[in-house]
């Protein structure tokens, strides 16, 4: 099941005006859902408010490094996969080595930002929502193992593995604590 593009929300971040724009047209034609930052604090908070699918940051930026700005991303990641995209003036390959270490998934050079550029990186986007759309499934046939389809109780295996976890908790040694029984 493909979802529409407004269900993709996209952060882009960098200090300059310019450079966000000339990443927003290429994104706008194609309906997503884009939020803006200046800075690494107020992308950080973004990020954190609204988990979005894709970030594109610049690597230069004047409170926060992009480096750390990726990972704080990573590190704050919980089950979704935040696809991040790197943008630098630097053609240099150590800055591509950095970017990669520190948790970006792809880097481009602000000299080819393109529609074309944007378009290919978003294909391998793509192919890194695969995970996430698998954990949501797991957590749906999970929840579907263990409740039964007519009333939505826990069936019988939910139940035999819940009694057992209790029953073992409850066979573990007493601890005396100040004379009393805990």
């Amino acid at each position: 099941m493909r979802e529409t593009g407004k269900d993709y929300k996209v952060l882009i971040v960098d200090d300059s005006p310019v450079s966000r724009k000339l990443v927003e047209l290429p994104l706008s034609q194609k309906q997503y859902k884009l939020y803006f930052a200046k800075t690494g604090q107020e992308a950080t908070n973004l990020f954190e408010e609204h988990r979005p699918d894709l970030v594109i940051l610049d690597w230069v930026m004047p409170d926060l490094s992009g480096e750390e700005l990726c990972r704080r991303i990573r590190s704050s990641s919980r089950d979704a996969y935040s696809y991040i995209i790197v943008l630098t003036g630097s053609t240099d390959k150590d800055c591509l080595v950095e970017a990669l270490d520190a948790g970006a998934d792809d880097h481009l050079t602000k000299a080819v930002p393109s529609r074309r550029a944007l378009g290919e990186s978003g294909c391998r986007y793509q192919d890194h929502r695969t995970p996430s759309q698998l954990r949501t499934k797991t957590r749906l046939m999970e929840k579907l193992a263990l409740t039964d389809a007519l009333t939505g109780l826990p069936n019988r295996h939910a139940i035999q593995t819940w009694a057992e976890g209790q029953l073992s908790g409850a066979a573990r040694p007493r601890v005396f604590l100040l004379g009393r029984r805990w």
